[in-house]
């Protein structure tokens, strides 16, 4: 009866052990698995936080690219300005000189009947 007792109080001991070890490993199993999905979680929270600085970086840089463009078309548009003003002083410059060229052939021309009346 001893014995049986024995093996009673050992059989529930073992049970009782079995259940804890399975509890404890059926929570580091839970642990573990948990553990991986932080890390992974983590991962790609890291990742998304390095997306969003590149997209910061880019954003800065188009930012800059527009503003540079905006400067370059602005002093193109001044040059073109500059450059048709040029053109215009060159038309005017060229029909003062085209007057010029007329005045000097029309007192040509009088200096020559001039000169051929004071021969005869």
């Amino acid at each position: 009866m001893a014995l049986f007792f024995c093996v009673t109080i050992y059989m529930k001991n073992l049970i009782s052990w079995a259940k804890q070890n399975i509890l404890s490993l059926a929570q580091t199993i839970m642990l573990f698995f948990t553990a991986i999905a932080l890390a992974v979680l983590l991962n790609n929270q890291i990742k998304t936080s390095e997306v969003h600085q590149l997209n910061e970086e880019l954003t800065q840089e188009v930012r800059t690219l527009d503003r540079d463009t905006n400067k370059i078309m602005i002093k193109m548009i001044e040059q073109r300005g500059q450059i048709m003003q040029m053109g215009e002083t060159i038309e005017e410059a060229n029909e003062i000189i085209q007057s010029l060229v007329g005045r000097l052939q029309q007192m040509q021309q009088e200096l020559n009947k001039a000169n051929g009346r004071s021969e005869s």
